[in-house]
């Protein structure tokens, strides 16, 4: 299986995208291009579903559902998926 995983344009999630796509190749189930963004472009792309696979972090300062979906998708983001 052929797929482009994003990610944002960061020493630590260069490192971390490097890894998975080792892992993932290692399989030999799967080719995966990598592809770097600006901050600002890879948040309008993943909200709008560009990617095929991306990763994102985020820790809120409390345990809320929205405090997990809001400020990586907008509010009201868990209810569109």
């Amino acid at each position: 299986m052929k797929f482009t995983f994003d990610f944002r344009k960061d020493a630590v999630y260069a490192a971390e995208t490097k890894e998975i796509k080792r892992r993932l190749e290692e399989t030999g189930l799967f080719e995966v291009k990598t592809a770097e963004g600006k901050r600002t472009d890879f948040h309008k792309a993943y909200v709008n579903r560009a990617y095929d696979v991306y990763a994102v972090g985020w820790l809120p300062d409390f345990p809320d559902s929205d405090s997990f979906t809001a400020p990586l998708g907008g509010t009201g983001f868990i209810e569109q998926l």
